[in-house]
C-alpha cells in the first residue's frame, strides 16, 4: 500500500526505529487471490492439489517419521488421510480459541476480563499446534501473544465472540468503567501496544469519548470488510478520506454498533454510557471535567510540555503519515467539532508471537533440539518464525514479512535434500 506507517515506537523500552509498510493494498484478499493466480498459472500446476474445507486433527507418524496426515473432509463429513515425504504446518496461530489465550495467559498481567472477543479465526485454535507436539515437536511462548486493547463486538457476526479490532483513536480520551483515565502509561496507540493491552485487561471493558471531528480523522477498523477503498484499489477515495475524514465509516458505526453512542451534551452521553453498561459508575459531572481539563492543556504551552499524552501526540504528528492520521490538538469539548461520541471497548484477541519451535530451515524441533524427521512450521503457526521470533513485543509491520521468510526458508530446505 502507498504509504508507510511508524508503529510501536516503544515506551519504557525502544521499539521500531524506522517506519515500514504496514498495510497490504488490497488487503489479505488481493494477496490471496495473487497467490492462488501464481499457482493456477505454475508450469507445474497439474502436480498441485488444492483442498477446500479439510479440516487437520493428525499427524500420521510412521518409525518416529511424520509421513502425512489426517482429518475431516467437512464439506462431505468424512474422514481424509493424506500422506507425503514432507508435512509444512501453515495452519496459523492459536488466538482464534478464547481457551487458548486464557490457558497461555501472561504471567504477571491483571487477571483476564471476563469478556473476551475473538479478532483472530476460530479455526486458528492451536488444535494443529497440539498434534505437532504429539509428533515430538517443541511448542514455545505460547504466551507471547499479540491482541489489541480496543475491539467492539461485530455488528454482524460470522461466529460466536466475533470481535472488530478498531485502531483506537490518539486524540481520544481513554477512560475506566469509572471514568477515569486507564494508565499509568499514557493509553495512545502506536507506542507499546502489549502495555496498552496489560493497563486495560486490569478493567471488564474501557471506554473511547472523543468527538465526531476526532473521528472522521482517527478512527480505522482493521480488516477488509471496513476498507473498502484499500480492497478495490480507489486510492484517489482513501486519499480524500485521509485527507477529509471517514465520514462514512464514522456513520456506519454509529448506526450499526450498539458500542458507539452519540450524543450532543457531555450529561446525556454519560447517562447513554451508563445505560450501555447497565451501572451508574460514569459520573457526568466527573466526566465534564476531565474533558475540561485535557481541553485547557492542549492550548497551554507550558502544560503541554509535562503532559506525556500529548507529548506522545506531538511526537506521533512528526512522521508526515501519522500526522495525516491525527489531529492537531483537538478539544473533545468544541461546539464545531461534534457531536460527542463515546465507545464501549473490550480486550480482543489476534495473533500467536509463539508457536512451534523450528531451526532456520523451519525444521520442527523436538524438545531436545533435534529436528523431527518429516515436519517442518512456516507463517504464524512458528511464531513467524522459530517459535517465537519477535518476542513479546511485535515490531509491527512484520508479520506478512515474516511468513514470506519462513515459507521461502522451508522450500529451500525441502530442496536441499530432495
Amino acid at each position: 500500500m502507498p504509504a508507510v506507517n511508524w508503529v510501536e515506537r516503544g515506551s519504557a523500552m525502544p521499539g521500531n526505529t524506522a517506519a515500514r509498510y504496514h498495510i497490504l493494498w488490497g488487503t489479505g484478499r488481493e494477496l490471496v487471490q495473487t497467490v492462488s493466480d501464481r499457482l493456477r498459472s505454475h508450469p507445474k500446476r497439474g502436480r498441485l492439489t488444492l483442498l477446500h474445507r479439510h479440516r487437520v486433527t493428525r499427524l500420521i507418524v510412521e518409525d518416529g517419521t511424520v509421513a502425512g496426515c489426517s482429518g475431516v473432509d467437512l464439506g462431505r463429513d468424512q474422514t481424509f488421510e493424506i500422506r507425503a515425504d514432507r508435512t509444512v504446518v501453515a495452519s496459523g496461530g492459536i488466538n482464534g480459541s478464547e481457551a487458548q489465550v486464557r490457558r497461555h495467559w501472561p504471567s504477571g498481567w491483571p487477571e483476564a476480563p471476563g469478556i473476551i472477543l475473538n479478532g483472530a479465526n476460530p479455526l486458528s485454535d492451536g488444535n494443529v499446534h497440539q498434534a505437532v507436539a504429539e509428533a515430538g515437536g517443541c511448542l514455545d511462548h505460547l504466551s507471547d501473544m499479540w491482541n489489541y486493547a480496543a475491539g467492539i463486538p461485530h455488528p454482524q457476526p460470522h461466529f460466536d465472540g466475533h470481535g472488530l479490532s478498531l485502531i483506537p483513536c490518539k486524540s481520544a480520551l481513554w477512560l475506566t468503567p469509572d471514568g477515569e483515565p486507564v494508565g499509568p502509561a499514557p493509553m495512545v496507540t502506536g507506542y507499546d501496544t502489549r502495555e496498552m493491552c496489560r493497563q486495560v485487561a486490569a478493567h471488564p471493558y474501557t471506554w473511547q469519548v472523543l468527538n465526531w471531528k476526532i473521528a472522521t480523522k482517527e478512527l480505522a477498523i482493521s480488516g477488509a470488510e471496513h476498507n473498502p477503498r484499500i480492497v478495490k484499489h480507489q486510492l484517489f477515495r482513501f486519499l480524500g478520506d485521509t485527507l477529509f475524514g471517514n465520514r462514512r465509516l464514522v456513520r456506519q458505526m454509529l448506526g450499526e454498533s450498539a458500542e458507539f453512542l452519540a450524543d450532543d451534551n457531555l450529561e446525556s452521553l454519560a447517562r447513554q454510557m451508563n445505560r450501555l453498561a447497565g451501572n451508574d459508575r460514569i459520573d457526568p459531572g466527573r466526566l465534564r471535567s476531565l474533558v475540561a481539563h485535557c481541553d485547557r492543556v492542549l492550548v497551554d504551552p507550558a502544560r503541554q510540555a509535562g503532559d506525556p499524552r500529548v507529548q506522545r501526540i506531538l511526537r506521533a504528528r512528526q512522521w508526515r503519515p501519522d500526522a495525516l492520521r491525527t489531529c492537531k490538538f483537538q478539544a473533545v469539548n468544541d461546539s464545531r467539532a461534534g457531536p460527542f461520541i463515546a465507545i464501549q471497548l473490550r480486550f480482543i484477541s489476534r495473533k500467536s508471537l509463539g508457536g512451534i519451535r523450528t531451526d532456520l530451515r523451519c525444521r520442527v524441533l523436538a524438545p531436545d533440539g533435534s529436528p523431527v524427521p518429516g515436519l517442518y512450521a512456516v507463517g504464524e503457526a512458528a511464531g513467524f518464525g522459530g517459535g517465537g521470533a519477535s518476542g513479546k513485543r511485535s515490531l509491527e509491520g512484520t508479520f506478512l514479512s515474516g511468513c514470506i521468510l519462513t515459507a521461502r526458508k522451508a522450500a529451500a530446505g525441502i530442496l536441499a535434500v530432495a
